[in-house]
């Protein structure tokens, strides 16, 4: 199949992309890869999709629409103008609008069988709807809460989907309730040649090793529980660590390492003892997030609070670990540094548990079979 498949390139990764959109652009004189190479998210769901075998066109929904793509990767200043609107500018509207009608464009030549996207945070919904006039099928794939989340468009154009896709079974019946026609259950997974275990050698070991670690966004709840378990010796990699946050917990300053998104993630998971995967209350209802499959194709042991699709999918204690509050949590850290063995043990059960049954691959071939059945 054709897939077109869109994404938001995030502020933060913009650096990092920039280099590799040059590399691409000197080499061949275009960009075709729009989202950072050996990273989370749209490059791994579009990589994923190619390696079954679909032509997959990607495209980036955030930037570069008044200014053609390339010249915003070699003029860095024009990054700057854009990183500075504000989402109700006039120039920022301007902007979306211009994007929404290249997105049309591009469908119109390249005639996808599918439109798939994971936020769609921009994408007007009357573009949804023109999508599925053009006898496209549109799909959304539902990664975060839309309760909470206020990302304009993104819960405006649920409705106008084809099919809707949700990472936790809880929310089903919360986008029923505001008219989105055709909901189903699909969890996260891992993509083994990224999500795998690294010999130390292949990386600056010492440089992310710990003996217990948190990786994640600071959401609501997660810096309290941070400093809540300090005693721990915990250490924490997040994009989100800010001034404000470092004058309310001063404790938590020397714990903070840096950011760690992709393949430095999966560098961390490599070197850490424990992983902590603590849900966050605007995120998770009853499923479980990302987190959990990408620190077990690492081979990565993980301690993680109680959601029931955890215990549906792994069996506690053999392949995982749940805690039921702070105190368990703390003891269970430090038997589980004093057991290295039964840490080692679970860690390979989780990440065999993974690799069998909840990869990427797994989660598409699923996708497709709902849709091929309508």
């Amino acid at each position: 199949m054709k897939i077109l498949c869109a994404g938001g390139l995030h502020l933060g990764e913009w650096e990092t992309y920039r280099k590799q959109a040059l590399d691409e652009l000197n080499a061949t004189g275009k960009i075709k890869q729009m989202f950072p190479k050996n990273h989370n998210g749209d490059w791994m769901c579009s990589q994923v999709l190619s390696d079954m075998g679909h032509d997959v066109i990607q495209f980036n929904y955030r930037f570069g629409s008044l200014t053609p793509f390339e010249t915003l990767v070699k003029e860095d200043k024009l990054w700057e103008v854009y990183e500075s609107f504000s989402s109700e500018s006039a120039l920022a509207k301007q902007d979306q609008a211009k994007m929404n009608q290249i997105l049309l464009d591009i469908a119109e030549t390249e005639k996808p069988d599918i439109f798939l996207t994971f936020l769609g945070d921009r994408i007007y919904p009357e573009t949804i709807a023109k999508l599925q006039a053009s006898n496209i099928t549109t799909v959304f794939w539902h990664e975060r809460n839309f309760i909470h989340d206020k990302n304009p468009n993104a819960r405006e154009s649920l409705c106008y989907y084809d099919f809707v896709f949700t990472y936790d079974p809880g929310f089903i019946s919360i986008l029923g309730d505001i008219g989105v026609p055709e909901v189903h259950y699909l969890p996260f997974g891992c993509y083994p040649p990224l999500h795998r275990k690294l010999a130390k050698s292949d990386f600056d070991f010492d440089y992310y090793k710990s003996d217990v670690t948190f990786c994640g966004t600071l959401m609501p709840g997660r810096v309290e529980f941070l400093h809540d378990i300090i005693d721990t010796g915990v250490k924490f990699w997040t994009h989100s660590w800010n001034e404000e946050l470092q004058k309310r917990f001063p404790d938590l300053v020397p714990r903070y390492q840096g950011e760690a998104r992709g393949i430095l993630m999966v560098r961390l998971f490599n070197a850490s003892k424990i992983i902590l995967n603590e849900h966050h209350i605007t995120s998770a209802i009853t499923g479980t997030n990302m987190r959990t499959f990408e620190a077990g194709g690492c081979q990565t042991f993980q301690l993680s609070d109680y959601k029931p699709e955890i215990e549906r999918m792994f069996k506690i204690g053999e392949e995982i670990v749940i805690y039921h509050d702070l105190a368990d949590l703390k003891k269970k850290i430090a038997y589980y540094l004093q057991h290295p063995d039964e840490r080692e043990e679970i860690a390979c059960n989780l990440q065999k548990k993974v690799y069998a049954e909840h990869t990427y691959q797994h989660r598409f071939e699923e996708m497709f079979e709902i849709i091929n059945a309508a």
